[in-house]
């Protein structure tokens, strides 16, 4: 060991850096980042637990990866759990049209011959090219041309029940139903929020304890039922039972009425 750190030099860029670990980081950004713009354009908001996201992922390193980090990707997109597939046909159906720009130049008047064909792939077949193995077409005076990736423009269309996105070889699918369990607590994690604001609002300090009684339609009083204890904990409420509410909240579309005091 070092006489001291104060005497120890600074080290080297290249004796500190973990390869492995920023492209591992790199990729599980861009599976969240994925995630929470599926959330956005599908309106399900950041704090309504979904039943699962699925990251489909061809290259098996890669794959292996974000793998090792899908406890963040959960925590991170508030799902409850995280699958792995190899091929994002299992999430999505492919169909694709010519990369104009980029076949024009090459191709010139049989451009028009390789736009039918192009057209007419399969989902498997636009697999393969995006896969790194080029469409070998044969064109009208014998000689072949190789379709690639870049000459493709995928369009992805969801399968039912999934919302999903694709960016640098990671394609997310995200799960849209909403059990009545998913839902009750969705409604507990909004609770929480609107609580907290209040306790702020009212520049309460952090470790203030709190009473609430609440005013909510009955459908809707199973779902604090259930969620008492993670509700009391997250915004510690000593008390938190049915009663008269002086305050108006609205919570998931929900109109109800609570009172917070100090305990």
């Amino acid at each position: 060991m070092p006489e001291s750190v104060h005497l120890t030099d600074y080290p080297t860029p290249d004796d500190c850096r973990d390869e492995y670990l920023e492209r591992q980081m790199q990729y599980t950004m861009t599976a969240v980042s994925l995630g929470r713009f599926i959330r956005t354009n599908a309106n399900l908001k950041v704090r309504q637990p979904l039943a699962k996201a699925v990251l489909a992922i061809q290259d098996a390193e890669l794959r292996k990866m974000v793998q090792e980090t899908s406890s963040i990707i959960a925590e991170e997109l508030n799902v409850k759990s995280v699958e792995f597939c190899a091929d994002e046909e299992e999430l999505v159906h492919r169909s694709c049209k010519a990369n104009f720009k980029a076949l024009g130049a090459r191709l010139g008047k049989d451009m028009k011959i390789a736009a039918a064909k192009i057209a007419q792939f399969t989902s498997k077949e636009i697999g393969d090219i995006l896969s790194g193995t080029p469409f070998k077409l044969t064109l009208p005076d014998g000689t072949e041309a190789e379709i690639t990736a870049e000459d493709l423009v995928v369009h992805r269309e969801e399968k039912p029940g999934l919302a999903a996105a694709s960016e640098g070889g990671v394609t997310v699918a995200l799960s849209t139903l909403l059990t009545p369990e998913l839902e009750a607590e969705g409604f507990a994690r909004e609770l929480v929020s609107k609580l907290q604001n209040i306790r702020k609002e009212r520049q309460f300090q952090i470790s203030d304890r709190i009473t609430v009684r609440y005013q909510v339609p009955a459908e809707f009083s199973k779902a604090i039922e259930t969620f008492r204890e993670y509700i009391a904990n997250e915004t510690l409420a000593s008390t938190l039972e049915p009663g008269e509410g002086s305050e108006e909240l609205n919570v998931n579309g929900v109109d109800l009425r609570v009172s917070v005091e100090k305990a």
